[in-house]
């Protein structure tokens, strides 16, 4: 199950190719992160089989991940000072998560602070990018990308808060938990599913910001 999760890391980003140049600048930049997403874990599952440790990996790419997610839903929203407040926090998100990685984290071992912070920072941009989009749209939200990508990226997220930590105990005690770590591997499946969805959605509508009568931040370059 774990190495069909890997697999299906993929999916967004054929989706992404398949749209093509209609995709919009938010889903250009989700794609990404599922590109970077796969190339981690593939090089994790390496450092596994080579014997290594390979949880120092995650505390690398965390704020580059967090960073894209953040940048993607901050084009998507309809208020200016909600684009710029998304975006103002990332640099403050990064200067703790620097803090935490210097005074607190352990790179031998899940994320305990950083990680579920930026989860949780993410899990909330996310909710909230739903629940406005959804109250000022004049069309249904199913119809919409950023509705299924949001959808996604919350049901992850909120599946990895609860990953980490249940990972440093199953370290701590010496146990595999292979039928937990099957359970996350679906539930990543299914979010994959409802972005590579969301994704599509934009053969019927093009981009996130192509029509003039969006915000200029929203119009694709």
């Amino acid at each position: 199950m774990v190495t069909l999760a890997i697999i299906a890391e993929l999916f967004p980003v054929l989706a992404a190719l398949a749209v093509g140049r209609r995709l919009s600048r938010p889903s250009r930049l989700v794609a990404v992160l599922f590109v970077l997403w796969f190339c981690e874990d593939l090089a994790q599952q390496l450092l596994i089989h080579l014997h290594h440790n390979n949880n120092w990996l995650q505390h690398v790419s965390m704020p580059f991940e967090a960073a894209l997610l953040l940048w993607a839903f901050s084009l998507w929203q309809d208020s200016e000072v909600a684009r710029r407040a998304i975006l103002l926090v990332v640099p403050i998100y990064v200067v703790v998560w620097l803090m935490l990685q210097l005074f607190v984290e352990r790179l031998d071992r899940a994320s305990q602070y950083a990680g579920p912070m930026s989860y949780l920072l993410v899990l909330a941009v996310a909710a909230f990018t739903l629940v406005s989009k959804s109250a000022r749209t004049s069309e249904p939200g199913w119809r919409q990308p950023w509705f299924w990508i949001s959808a996604g990226i919350i049901i992850d997220l909120g599946s990895q808060v609860a990953l980490n930590p249940i990972t440093n105990i199953l370290i701590a005690t010496h146990q595999r938990g292979v039928a937990i770590y099957h359970a996350f591997a679906a539930v990543s499946i299914l979010s994959y599913s409802l972005t590579t969805w969301g994704i599509l959605c934009e053969r019927r509508h093009p981009s996130s910001g192509g029509s003039s009568s969006l915000p200029p931040w929203q119009l694709e370059s």
